[in-house]
């Protein structure tokens, strides 16, 4: 009977080589196709405005994909909905990184630095270059909202101009106006303005919020909270729109439904100081109840007063999460005056 002679280990290796460069192509092949899946389920979730799972796919397509730019451009993207600046900047650097052209990035990495609140910082990505064509508007958007968040309010109102003139039905940029409008005290401009977004994109939850927000202060808190509740109904896991929610419940008296939306807000942001907050003010205001003595509104809790002298949920130390100031503007200039207040406050609705 012959022997089996033991191979050489120069043979071994050289075998175990071949088999790893045939496992090569088939391992990076699947990982393609496994990132370019992942990438289409983000992007699936994107469109939907389930921005929450739309993170979740594209950390996946991001691993899977092993870092390539579509994956971080949709990552940053997502962030950006979240309100998430800092994971937004990591991954539009990422993407450039990975070789995203810059004309793309770089609305992505300013709106980033936006919502960290370095209107400075994003004025100055968005002078680096261009931005590419499809992105013109947003843009000139990002110009308007960084230059009202520094103050400026004329190249604010050029910026918003242009945008407008670039597209006229963009419900995101009315938005912004409406939030203007809101800096330079005029309610009936922004509402104006929030309600063409809402006209334009009925399920556009950030306008929905923002005309909750402005009805609260033109028309009372009982006028608001249907408002609230379509924002709430479209986007279930928005903490702003739940935060102001529950702010607007405890100052109309019901800290029952306070308490359980700002649960359901800091079950989705538990490092949020907001739905903190407004737990703790639902314990106090259900005291007061008790004790009318602690409270002169306690008896009239939805009154246009209440919301100053009797609460705590829109109290001054409430936690602030948009950093656009709503001040009237800087010192020498008059919101009361039609002449001098900037072209955007007085744009035509388009047809």
């Amino acid at each position: 009977m012959t022997a089996i002679r033991p191979l050489r280990r120069s043979t071994v290796i050289a075998l175990a080589a071949c088999v790893g460069l045939v496992g090569i192509p088939i391992a990076s092949a699947s990982a393609g196709a496994d990132g370019r899946a992942a990438i289409a389920r983000a992007l699936d979730y994107e469109r939907a405005r389930d921005y929450r799972a739309a993170r979740v796919e594209a950390l996946n397509a991001v691993r899977a994909s092993r870092g390539a730019a579509a994956a971080h451009l949709v990552r940053a993207r997502v962030a950006i909905a979240l309100k998430d600046g800092d994971d937004a900047a990591e991954a539009a650097a990422a993407a450039a990184s990975a070789g995203a052209s810059a004309d793309e990035v770089r609305p992505l990495a300013a709106h980033a630095a936006l919502l960290r609140g370095e209107p400075g910082r994003a004025l100055e990505i968005l002078a680096e270059g261009p931005v590419r064509a499809d992105d013109a508007a947003y843009g000139a958007r990002l110009r308007g909202m960084a230059a009202l968040a520094a103050g400026d309010l004329a190249s604010a109102a050029g910026a918003f101009d242009e945008a407008v003139a670039i597209a006229p039905r963009d419900p995101a940029t009315w938005i912004e106006i409406a939030r203007f409008r809101l800096a330079n005290a005029d309610l009936i401009g922004a509402t104006d303005a929030v309600d063409l977004a809402i006209e334009i994109d009925p399920r556009n939850a950030a306008a929905l919020r923002l005309r909750a927000n402005i009805t609260r202060d033109r028309n009372g808190l009982i006028a608001s909270l249907a408002w609230y509740e379509r924002a709430v109904a479209i986007d279930p896991s928005d903490v702003d729109t739940l935060a102001d929610y529950a702010a607007t419940l405890g100052d109309a008296g019901r800290y029952r439904a306070m308490l359980a939306i700002a649960r359901r807000a800091h079950a989705l942001a538990p490092r949020d100081p907001r739905p903190m907050f407004l737990r703790r003010c639902s314990r106090r205001g259900r005291a007061s109840i008790r004790s009318p003595a602690r409270c002169s509104n306690a008896s009239r809790p939805s009154s246009a007063t209440s919301r100053r002298t009797c609460s705590c949920a829109r109290s001054s130390k409430m936690p602030r999460a948009h950093p656009i100031s709503r001040s009237a503007g800087p010192s020498g200039w008059s919101s009361a005056s039609p002449t001098t207040r900037p072209r955007a406050s007085s744009w035509p609705m388009p047809a």
